[in-house]
C-alpha cells in the first residue's frame, strides 16, 4: 500500500513514465522542395507526374483565393498544379510544361491574376487553354465546380482566408467534391443559386461559426460543420472525419501558416489517397496526437517545401508518438524511445544504496548500451540529443543535462538544485524549480536565455499544444494555463485537484480529485466522473486510462468512459508509461520499498518482459 515512505522512495529515484519521441519518424522521410514556392510546386510535379501529363493546371503563386478550388479540378484530369509568378510565363513553369508534354491547360483567375501575356505564350507552345473565371473569387469557385463530375456532395470554406479549405482539398479532390467559396457572414447571390439548384445531398461546412457564419450554415443542405478552436485542429477534424478513406501509408506535412505548398501538394496527395497534414510552431498537441494515432500504418512521410518554410526541428516535434505526453512526465518521465530504441533510466538510490545509470536498449531485446551514470528524470529525446533532469542525487551537480543519443557530449545546461516536469518542445525546455511553490522557466536548448515565466506558486507544470498547464498552490491547488511565453494566465476551474495528477491529453484533462478521477474539457467544461479510482500513477492512451491503484499497488486499465475495469498484472507496480504498444513500469520490494526490476508488456496485460 502507497504511504508517506513510499513517496519519499519515488521523489529519490524517479519512477516515471515512457516518453516516446520519434525525430522524423521510423519511416522513411522525403522533402519535396525549390529554390522557392514556384520550385517547390515544379518540383513536387516531377515527383508525381514523372511520366508526363497531358494535363497541368496553373495558377496564382501570390494570391491563393482562386487556387483553393483547383485541387478537385487537377485531379479528375491527373493533372499537377503549377504555380506562375509575375506578368509573363516563368521559364521553370515553361521547361515543366514541356517536360510534362502538356496539352491542354486550365488557367485558374481572370487576366488580374494570370495576365494575357501568359496565354499568348502557352498558345504558342500548342498548348490548349480552358479559362476558368469569374467576377470574384466566388463566381470564380464555381466556374471550377461546374467542370466536376458532381456527385451529390459540397465543400463551403471561407473565401477570405485559405487553411480551412487546404484542409479539405485533397479529400475534395479524392472524392470530386467541389469547394465553394463564401464570406463569412452572406451568401453571394451566384452561390445561393448554385446551391437552390438541388441534387445536392450532402454539404460540409469547413470551420467554426467565425468563418462561416450559423446564418449560411443553416441554408446549406444536409450541413455538417468540421471545425476545430485553430486552423490545425480544423484540419484534424476533417482528417478524423474522413479517415477510414484515406490511405495512411503515406502522409504529406505542409506549413499551415502560407499556402503554396499545400496547395500544389494537395493533387499529389489526392492521387495517393492520401492527406495534408498542416504544421507551424503554432500547431498543437490535437495534430501530433493525431499522427501518433497513425504511426504504426506510416510507411512514407514528404514534407512540402524547404527548410525555411519547414524546418527539420519543427517536423521532428510533430513527428512524436504518444510517448512525449505530460502524461510520461507527470509519471517521472524516465522512459522515452526513438525509432527501435529505448532511453530508460532505472536506479536504486534509498538507504544508502545506489547504482543510477541511463541506458539506451534496441526494442527487439538484443542490445542495451550505457550511456551514462546519472540517473536522469523527465527524459525527452529530440533527433540526436537526449535532454534529462537530475537532483536528490548523492554525488551530484544538480541540474539539467543533455547527452548525445550515443552517449557522448554530456553537457551540464543550467545550475538549478531541482528540476522537475521538464519538457522539451522545439528548441525550448520548459521546467519547474522546487517542488512546491515553484518557478517556472524557460531556456533555450542549448542552455542560454533562461526566462521566469511564473514565479512562486507554480506547483507542476504540463505542455500541451500551445498552452502551459499549471497548478496554482496559492489557489488550493487550482488549474491555470498560459501561452507559451507566460502571457494569458487564465483559470481553467475552480476544482481542487490532488497534487501534480492532472494529465493534459489533447483537448481533454484528467485529473483526481478526493480519490475519484475525472476528465474536462482543457477549457474546464464537460467534467465526467470516470470512477472512484484512488492512484499516484496512471495516463492516458488510444481511449484508456492505465493505472496503478493506490491500494493494491497492481495494474489496471479502465476505458475513459468508466467502462470494463480490467485487471493486468498482480505486479506491485510504481510508475507507467505506455506507448501504442507496450507498458512500462517498475517493480517494488513492498517491505524494504526500493525498485527491483523494470518490465514491459502489452496493453492487454500479455507478453510480459524483464528489461532490467
Amino acid at each position: 500500500m502507497f504511504n508517506n515512505k513510499l513517496a519519499l522512495v519515488l521523489c529519490t529515484i524517479g519512477i516515471a513514465f515512457s516518453m516516446s519521441t520519434k525525430a522524423l519518424a521510423s519511416n522513411n522521410t522525403q522533402r519535396i522542395w525549390g529554390s522557392d514556392r514556384y520550385d517547390t510546386a515544379i518540383e513536387i510535379s516531377k515527383n508525381g507526374w514523372a511520366g508526363g501529363s497531358e494535363y497541368a493546371v496553373l495558377a496564382n503563386g501570390e494570391n491563393f483565393p482562386d487556387a483553393l478550388s483547383a485541387a478537385p479540378l487537377a485531379k479528375k484530369y491527373n493533372a499537377p498544379i503549377l504555380l506562375n509568378p509575375g506578368t509573363t510565363l516563368d521559364n521553370r513553369v515553361e521547361d515543366e510544361l514541356r517536360r510534362l508534354n502538356v496539352k491542354q491547360i486550365f488557367i485558374i483567375g481572370g487576366t488580374g491574376v494570370i495576365p494575357s501575356d501568359v496565354e499568348k505564350r502557352l498558345s504558342q507552345l500548342n498548348i490548349e487553354i480552358t479559362r476558368l473565371f469569374g467576377q470574384d473569387r466566388y463566381e470564380t469557385s464555381l466556374k471550377v465546380a461546374e467542370q466536376l463530375d458532381f456527385k451529390g456532395e459540397l465543400t463551403v470554406a471561407n473565401g477570405e482566408n485559405f487553411p480551412d479549405a487546404m484542409s479539405m482539398a485533397p479529400i475534395a479532390a479524392q472524392k470530386s467534391i467541389p469547394i465553394i467559396l463564401t464570406p463569412t457572414d452572406k451568401l453571394p447571390d451566384s452561390i445561393s443559386k448554385y446551391i437552390n439548384k438541388g441534387n445536392i445531398t450532402k454539404t460540409y461546412v469547413i470551420g467554426g461559426n467565425d468563418v462561416v457564419s450559423d446564418n449560411i450554415f443553416d441554408t446549406l443542405p444536409n450541413a455538417e460543420r468540421l471545425y476545430g478552436d485553430s486552423r490545425y485542429d480544423t484540419n484534424i477534424a476533417v482528417l478524423k472525419k474522413f479517415e477510414n478513406e484515406l490511405n495512411f501509408s503515406k502522409i504529406y506535412i505542409a506549413n499551415g501558416e502560407n499556402f503554396p505548398d499545400a496547395l500544389a501538394g494537395s493533387v499529389l496527395a489526392a492521387k495517393n489517397s492520401s492527406c495534408v497534414v498542416m504544421v507551424s510552431d503554432y500547431s498543437g498537441q490535437a495534430t501530433e496526437d493525431f499522427i501518433a494515432s497513425k504511426f504504426s500504418s506510416i510507411s512514407q512521410t514528404t514534407i512540402l517545401g524547404g527548410r525555411g518554410v519547414l524546418s527539420n526541428e519543427r517536423v521532428a516535434n510533430v513527428l512524436r508518438t504518444r510517448g512525449n505526453t505530460s502524461g510520461n512526465i507527470k509519471n517521472g518521465g524516465s522512459v522515452a524511445e526513438q525509432e527501435d530504441w529505448l532511453y530508460y533510466s532505472f536506479g536504486i538510490s534509498y538507504a544508502g544504496e545506489k547504482s543510477d545509470s541511463i541506458y539506451a536498449y534496441k526494442k527487439d531485446g538484443t542490445s542495451k548500451i550505457k550511456l551514462s551514470n546519472k540517473f536522469g528524470k523527465y527524459i525527452n529525446v529530440v533527433g540526436d540529443w537526449i535532454y534529462f533532469s537530475r537532483y536528490a542525487s548523492h554525488d551530484g551537480p544538480n541540474g539539467i543535462y543533455k547527452i548525445r543519443i550515443n552517449g557522448t557530449e554530456e553537457t551540464r545546461l543550467n545550475n538549478d538544485d531541482i528540476c522537475s516536469y521538464l519538457t522539451v518542445v522545439g528548441d525550448k525546455i520548459y521546467y519547474v524549480t522546487n517542488y512546491n511553490y515553484g518557478t517556472l522557466f524557460r531556456m533555450n536548448t542549448d542552455g542560454s536565455n533562461k526566462v521566469a515565466l511564473g514565479k512562486d506558486s507554480i506547483y507542476s507544470a504540463a505542455v500541451s499544444g500551445n498552452y502551459i498547464y499549471y497548478q496554482n498552490t496559492a489557489e488550493l491547488n487550482t488549474l491555470y494555463k498560459m501561452n507559451l511565453d507566460g502571457s494569458g494566465k487564465t483559470k481553467v476551474s475552480d476544482e481542487y485537484v490532488d497534487n501534480h495528477s492532472y494529465i493534459v491529453d489533447s483537448e481533454w484533462v484528467y485529473f483526481t480529485s478526493n480519490n475519484k478521477l475525472y476528465k474536462m474539457k482543457n477549457d474546464g467544461s464537460e467534467k465526467t466522473s470516470i470512477g472512484n479510482i484512488e492512484t499516484w500513477y496512471y495516463n492516458i492512451s488510444n481511449g484508456w486510462v492505465y493505472y496503478v491503484d493506490k491500494q493494491d499497488s497492481h495494474l489496471y486499465k479502465i476505458k475513459v468512459d468508466g467502462s470494463e475495469n480490467i485487471k493486468l498484472s498482480d505486479d506491485n507496480a510504481i510508475g507507467i508509461s505506455v506507448d501504442d504498444e507496450w507498458i512500462y513500469y517498475y517493480t517494488m520490494d513492498s517491505s524494504s520499498y526500493t525498485v527491483n526490476s523494470f518490465y514491459r508488456m502489452h496493453l492487454d496485460g500479455s507478453q510480459k518482459e524483464l528489461i532490467e
